[in-house]
């Protein structure tokens, strides 16, 4: 799996790029369109730029609530 940083979209792994069609496909399931939230959760040695790149995605996907979690550093 490497060492690099990942997302992970439910149960698989994905590129950035699948960001706004995975996020199109979970909506047209919902009931409600404006109850989905996103959220992120990434560890200590994710670079900002990549949640910041994440960001723009779901922005683009007007995916625009958003819940963040990190793992607590020691």
């Amino acid at each position: 799996m490497g060492s690099g940083t990942r997302i992970q979209l439910n149960d698989r792994y994905a590129e950035p790029r699948e960001v706004m069609d995975f996020v199109a496909a979970e909506r047209k399931g919902m009931v409600n369109e404006g109850d989905q939230v996103i959220s992120i959760k990434a560890d200590q040695h994710t670079h900002m730029g990549y949640i910041t790149d994440i960001k723009e995605v779901l922005r683009k996907s007007w995916a625009l609530k958003i819940n963040y979690s990190a793992s607590r550093r020691n």
